[in-house]
C-alpha cells in the first residue's frame, strides 16, 4: 500500500497528517495467486513504460467527495475555534502580567474563521501516486515495466512525474501549465499503455524551463530528450489480467493546475488531435469546434415607389 503524504493547513499552523487518499498496487503474483480479484466498486488503472517510472493523478471530486470534505472543514473549524477561545484567556492572563511588568506582550492569537479557515485543497486528498516500486510485471527482454493500480472511479488528472523521496521531499515536475485527464470507470481496468511518456514527443518539447533536459522519473534520474525519443504509442494488457474488463484511457486535454507540491512546473508538449496551446491557454483538441451562426439574410429592397 502506497500512500500519498500531504498536509493539512489548520488557520495558519501545518500539522503533518496521514494521506486521505491511498493507492493500491497490484502485483502480478497476487493477481495469479488469486490473492488479488476484481472488485465491483473499485476502478484499476493500468499503464507501462520502457522503463520504471513514478508519478501522480489528481482525481477531480466528485459530490461524494465535496460532501466528506465539507464536513471535515466544518468539524476541523469548530475545534480549531475551540482551541482559540481557550488560547485568548491564556493570552489575557498573561497580557496583564505583561502590563504591570511593563514587559512586551506575546502577539495575539488570530481567531480561526470562516474566512482564513483551511484544511488544505481537496485535490490533495484524492491524490494517487504510482512506482517506481511495486511494478505488476517486468519484461526484461523488452524491456517494460508496467503497473496496476486499485483506485476510486473518477475522473484523473496527470499531475507530472512526481516522487517522494524521504531525504529530499517531492522531487521531479508538475505539468501544472497543460496536461491530459482520462475517466478511470468502477469494476473495469482503464489501460494508459505508455501514452504519458510516448504520445508528449519529447523532440518536440520547447518548453524554455526544461530546455533538452527531462525528468522521466527513473529513480530520480535524468533523462535527455534523445532517450525517450521516437518511442510510439502502445497499449495492451498482459495475459494475466484478460479476464478482467478493460478500456483503452479516452484522453482529454486539461487546464492548468495548482503546484501543490512546491515543485518545478512545466507543461506536456503539444499531443496532436488531443492537446494544443494557444500561448498559454490549454486548447482541447477533441472538442467540438464552436457552432458559428450563419449570418443573417440582408432584408430585401424596398418597393419602388
Amino acid at each position: 500500500m502506497i500512500a500519498v503524504r500531504f498536509a493539512l493547513a489548520l488557520g495558519l499552523a501545518l500539522f503533518a497528517v496521514p494521506a486521505a487518499a491511498q493507492t493500491e498496487a497490484i502485483e502480478e503474483k497476487h493477481v495469479l495467486a488469486g490473492k488479488a480479484v476484481l472488485e465491483k466498486e473499485s476502478a484499476y488503472i493500468f499503464l507501462g513504460a520502457h522503463h520504471r517510472q513514478n508519478g501522480i493523478f489528481l482525481k477531480e471530486p466528485d459530490a461524494a467527495d465535496l460532501d466528506a470534505y465539507t464536513k471535515d472543514w466544518e468539524k476541523a473549524l469548530a475545534k480549531a475555534q475551540e482551541k482559540y477561545a481557550k488560547a485568548l484567556k491564556t493570552w489575557e492572563a498573561d497580557a496583564k502580567i505583561a502590563a504591570q511588568t511593563k514587559a512586551k506582550p506575546r502577539e495575539k492569537p488570530v481567531e480561526p474563521t470562516r474566512e482564513n479557515f483551511s484544511i488544505g485543497s481537496i485535490d490533495m486528498r484524492n491524490a494517487v501516486s504510482f512506482g517506481p516500486e511495486y511494478v505488476y510485471n517486468k519484461d526484461k527482454e523488452k524491456p517494460y515495466y508496467s503497473y496496476l493500480m486499485k483506485v476510486k472511479p473518477g475522473i484523473y488528472r496527470y499531475h507530472g512525474p512526481i516522487y517522494f523521496d524521504p531525504n529530499q521531499g517531492y522531487t521531479g515536475y508538475c505539468v501544472c501549465m497543460g496536461s491530459v485527464q482520462f475517466e478511470a470507470k468502477v469494476a473495469q481496468v482503464t489501460d494508459l499503455g505508455n501514452f504519458i511518456v510516448a504520445a508528449p514527443r519529447a523532440e518536440e518539447q520547447k518548453t524554455a524551463d526544461m530546455g533538452k533536459i527531462q525528468v522521466v522519473g527513473v529513480w530520480g534520474a535524468i533523462k535527455t530528450t534523445s532517450d525517450v525519443k521516437g518511442i510510439a504509442v502502445a497499449y495492451g494488457l498482459p495475459d494475466s489480467l484478460k479476464a478482467w474488463p478493460s478500456v483503452q484511457a479516452d484522453f482529454r486535454a486539461t487546464g492548468k493546475m495548482d503546484n501543490h507540491y512546491g515543485i518545478m512546473v512545466s507543461r506536456l508538449p503539444p499531443i496532436p488531435g488531443v492537446l494544443g496551446y494557444q500561448r498559454d491557454k490549454v486548447v482541447d483538441l477533441k472538442a467540438p469546434p464552436p457552432v458559428v451562426a450563419a449570418p443573417a439574410p440582408a432584408p430585401a429592397p424596398a418597393p419602388a415607389s
